[in-house]
């Protein structure tokens, strides 16, 4: 969660100096220079999309997905020492 948290704040803050670019090359034609890149980046959206497995798209959130059951590993990533803070892990989320 993190990671994600931190990517989008870059992603956010990564956008002024492209930004502040494009204003100071055309002030004049800022923001339809914004709104066709940010029209191209959503019109790629579609292909990357198609790229996805039907497997994956198969079943809605929350439902078993019987071809992926077992694709996923349930080991710990830290081997046999289980979890760094094992102590603290709730029965219910960490089984």
């Amino acid at each position: 969660m993190m990671l994600v948290s931190g990517m989008n704040a870059q992603d956010v803050r990564g956008g002024d100096p492209l930004g502040a670019y494009i204003y100071a090359r055309d002030p004049g034609r800022c923001i339809a220079i914004a709104a066709m890149l940010t029209a191209c980046f959503y019109a790629s959206i579609i292909p990357v999309i198609r790229l996805i497995p039907a497997e994956v798209l198969a079943t809605a959130d929350g439902e078993p997905n019987r071809a992926l059951d077992g694709a996923v590993p349930r080991s710990s990533p830290w081997g046999d020492a289980g979890l760094p803070l094992e102590g603290l892990c709730l029965p219910s989320v960490c089984g």
